[in-house]
């Protein structure tokens, strides 16, 4: 399954968009954007793009970018319309950025920004703008629950924004300012505020200048033309007094080539609640692969463990199948003891770099020898694979695969997009497909282990 954010664009749309492209590139050029090797373009299945002009080699800079050119709060303080505003007002980054893009968009050729809000999506698929129906398509309560308290939160930003804007706009003297603020504040509607949110959380950088300031969010046009890399991370960005740089690292790309840029370790249901797209074969975390009882290397059964622990991550209050599986462990009483009193068995997660936490000391817990139980009692030791976190990660996605199962058959569809239906459904089968792949997965490594399952 692969949605793009993109339809295929016609010959005409390709064309229109291809001078846009063009033109936010000359204007960066103009403002002080350094390049190298690489240049923006088209995709007709994707939108906007970088490509390799020519061979680029391991260590080549591919882009650097000035402050004058990144979107952040230093930009928004500095704004002749805003600055005096955000001395007053108190905001977080992503409501001063949020207001910043509405501000300038309200501006139109007066907004030094222009040529790039003009080449930014019009508007997103991503899972923020679901309503509930459309959501129901999912079939995951713990997924569409996570997806409302994210439309909650950015709309409790939104109404504390538009309420600050009020309370100072009523204060200022009739003149330049307060047009162009009670400009922006009329087009600050909800959708407006969702449209910029959207653009930033999609095309967010962390920016780190000045930390006291909480500015760590910033834009930034040109670079924003990279697609996403599902792989390895083969561009490295990282600061240099206050410019952003972008360079390969560990990879080559021959003339011609997409250059893609790797925005953060995401599962396809987070690919979808933010950018409104998903990947094939998505991976979220790097973890190594399983050892076999002769101490080979299982590599196939790395990705389903992988997922697996994504998905319980989302719905780890049922802890029924955690239980069970402690009672195929020695001396299980005094395993499930020390996870109840731990709660280890209430709360489980997985770390950007590994299992880690709640859920890796439950594993371990399960796969010590007795003796070592009061070391890790202390200690919270982190898990190693066996033959019993198998079991528990196959009782755990048997448990999940039962959500998806709708007895009231398909959810209603009256008054949705149908596109958002598409998705819905897509990631739906999507997510059963993978928890199926880890109860099968796990039974042929169980068989190696030569371990009876207690999964039908």
């Amino acid at each position: 399954i692969f949605f793009r954010c993109f339809g295929m664009l016609s010959y005409d749309e390709l064309a229109e968009l291809n001078e846009r492209v063009t033109s936010v590139q000359d204007w960066c050029l103009q403002n002080g954007l350094r390049i190298h090797g690489v240049t923006g373009t088209v995709y007709p299945d994707c939108g906007c793009g970088v490509v390799a002009q020519q061979d680029i080699l391991d260590g080549d800079d591919l882009a650097i970018v000035p402050q004058n050119l990144i979107v952040s709060t230093i930009a928004a303080r500095k704004s002749t319309y805003l600055k005096e505003l955000l001395q007053a007002v108190t905001l977080v980054p992503i409501q001063i950025i949020s207001l910043y893009l509405i501000t300038e968009r309200s501006l139109g050729n007066e907004s030094f920004w222009k040529l790039w809000l003009e080449v930014l999506p019009k508007s997103f698929e991503n899972l923020l703008y679901f309503n509930t129906q459309e959501l129901a398509q999912v079939r995951n309560p713990a997924r569409i629950k996570k997806v409302i308290r994210e439309q909650q939160r950015a709309q409790a930003l939104w109404r504390d924004l538009v309420e600050k804007l009020n309370t100072y706009i009523k204060d200022l003297p009739e003149d330049g300012t307060r047009d162009v603020l009670e400009n922006a504040l009329h087009r600050c509607s909800w959708e407006a505020f969702l449209w910029a949110y959207s653009n930033l959380m999609s095309r967010g950088f962390y920016y780190d200048v000045d930390s006291a300031a909480q500015d760590v969010w910033a834009m930034m046009p040109w670079v924003d033309f990279f697609n996403y890399a599902p792989g390895g991370d083969h561009v490295h960005t990282f600061m240099s007094g206050t410019s952003f740089c972008f360079r390969s690292i560990g990879s080559e790309w021959v003339e011609g080539e997409q250059i893609l840029l790797k925005y953060g370790s995401y599962s396809n249901f987070e690919l979808m609640l933010w950018y409104g797209f998903a990947i094939p074969d998505c991976v979220r975390y790097p973890l190594s692969p399983l050892q076999g009882p002769s101490g080979e290397r299982d590599g196939e059964s790395e990705d389903w463990m992988l997922e697996a622990f994504t998905a319980v991550h989302e719905h780890a209050r049922d802890t029924a199948a955690f239980k069970a599986a402690f009672k195929y462990a020695e001396d299980w009483p005094s395993r499930l003891k020390i996870a109840e009193a731990q709660g280890w068995g209430a709360d489980w997660w997985i770390g950007p770099r590994a299992v880690t936490n709640s859920l890796a000391t439950a594993l371990r817990l399960l796969t010590v020898p007795s003796p070592e139980l009061v070391f890790l009692n202390k200690h919270s030791t982190l898990a190693t694979t066996s033959p019993e976190a198998l079991l528990l990660l196959q009782a755990l996605c048997a448990t999940e695969l039962a959500r998806f199962r709708d007895p009231d058959g398909d959810p209603a569809s009256e008054g949705c997009n149908p596109r958002h239906l598409e998705l819905g459904k897509a990631l739906a089968q999507e997510e059963s497909g993978v928890l199926r792949g880890v109860v099968e997965a796990s039974l042929d490594a169980l068989k190696r282990y030569q371990v009876v399952s207690v999964v039908s």
